[in-house]
């Protein structure tokens, strides 16, 4: 479809596995191998979302912004890469609910969970829900799906249950990971798949789901939308893009002259232009560093309260807007994932862990943390993926007035976010490859 930009924000997951030291073989939970949409999710309405005042949505966009930024400094790159620290926070905020003490409390320092855990979980869950509820419109669909899978050995606490169903629609599938856990890796896959256009198809591989793991918790979202403003395919061309230390080609997309969302920081020395989506819910902004190896030091800067002022300072102006077609696909192994959720002070979770309000007769904690995400950016439209898994295993300033030309022809910090409440979906950086 000529001018269809499309964002497919698909994947958020988290695994979490459990062993089991005491036993229930009971069965029970959810039927269905491959753990279908509920009919709320099919069919979400505005009754099934819970009122949010302007400051609480801008409260969770801030912080989950705040864990945005702590993630990409950890764990990010000097090359191109895509993440999603909404996936992340979705599968390790319906984890945190199952935790207890020192692991929560550390849990919810590093996610920027605020208030009691229910109340940290209600706003959560309700802000999914909003946010899915917003990506409703004819050209610009975002959606949300959960699920749990538990091993049958696993007794879960049932106000764990409860929170899951009530907060985050999370539904339980019961399952036999002990005895038929190399089963479970495909059938897992094909949920991720089929929830996130088919762009993550094996987020899990042999290994990552063993006769330890007692449960695996998922999240996949998948963003589709039009851009307000279509690029002109026909203006598309060879043009070079600078790092620092080489010069590349990239094919260059031109936007003609029109309104756009601007902002320069002279503190920081960056501009960034924002692209509104068709509905008007969400915008992808582009935040362009004044000196061509000025990236790191930019995102270095972009934490929550930077982005709050980016998005309140955009201001519209005439301008024309170039930038590269770019396709990016990270996958961030559990090793590395796992070494930065300690140095940011989630220790607990992996050793020694508390889990007993998810699972009360087996003693759990996360083994491995997994997260893969796509990308891909041309005329027609944008698409994009991410998906997370989290396994827990038995353990011992005002614009310029003047005309804007936009050029981003040097490595560029890209950000999608939901409009109202600020909140970062998707993140990363290009660097010419």
């Amino acid at each position: 479809m000529k001018g269809f930009k499309k964002f497919a924000l698909p994947f958020m997951a988290a695994s979490l596995a459990f062993a089991s030291v005491g036993c229930s073989d009971s069965e029970g939970g959810v039927s269905g191998e491959t753990a279908e949409l509920t009919s709320q999710e099919v069919a979400l309405t505005a009754a099934d979302v819970p009122t949010i005042s302007e400051a609480d949505m801008k409260r969770f966009g801030d912080n989950l912004n705040a864990f945005s930024h702590d993630l990409e400094q950890a764990v990010g790159k000097s090359k191109s890469y895509v993440f999603s620290a909404f996936s992340y926070h979705s599968a390790l905020s319906m984890t945190s609910f199952g935790a207890k003490g020192t692991t929560y409390d550390e849990m919810a320092a590093t996610l920027h969970l605020e208030g009691n855990k229910n109340e940290a979980a209600a706003l959560n869950g309700g802000m999914r829900l909003k946010l899915r509820y917003d990506g409703q419109a004819e050209k610009s669909k975002f959606e949300i799906a959960n699920r749990i899978w538990v091993d049958k050995s696993s007794e879960i606490v049932p106000t764990f249950t409860e929170a899951m169903d009530n907060y985050y629609k999370a539904p339980l599938k019961v399952v036999d990971f002990k005895n038929d856990y190399k089963k479970y890796v495909g059938v897992i896959n094909t949920w991720v798949s089929n929830n996130t256009g088919e762009m993550i198809k094996d987020l899990l591989h042999e290994g990552d789901i063993t006769a330890d793991t007692r449960m695996v918790l998922v999240n996949a979202i998948h963003f589709d939308g039009e851009w307000a403003f279509e690029f002109e395919a026909n203006n598309t061309s060879d043009a070079e893009f600078k790092t620092g230390d080489a010069v590349k080609n990239v094919k260059m997309m031109h936007l003609g002259a029109h309104m756009i969302s601007y902002y320069r920081s002279e503190d920081n020395k960056y501009q960034a232009a924002a692209m509104d989506y068709k509905g008007g819910q969400f915008a992808m902004m582009i935040v362009l560093p004044d000196d061509v190896d000025g990236i790191k030091a930019v995102s270095s800067t972009l934490n929550a309260a930077e982005i709050r002022k980016i998005q309140e300072g955009l201001a519209m102006h005439h301008g024309t807007i170039s930038m590269p077609k770019f396709k990016i696909e990270t996958e961030i192994d559990g090793e590395t994932n796992v070494a930065a959720f300690k140095s940011l002070g989630m220790v607990k979770a992996f050793e020694d862990a508390d889990f007993s309000d998810m699972i009360s007769n087996q003693s759990v904690a996360i083994s491995k943390i997994i997260h893969k995400a796509v990308i891909e950016v041309d005329e027609k439209g944008t698409k994009a993926a991410a998906a997370t898994a989290v396994m827990v295993s038995e353990t011992a300033s005002m614009p310029p007035e003047d005309f804007i030309d936009f050029i981003a022809d040097h490595p560029f910090e890209f950000i999608l976010y939901h409009k109202a409440s600020g909140t970062v979906l998707f993140s990363g950086q290009y660097w010419g490859e």
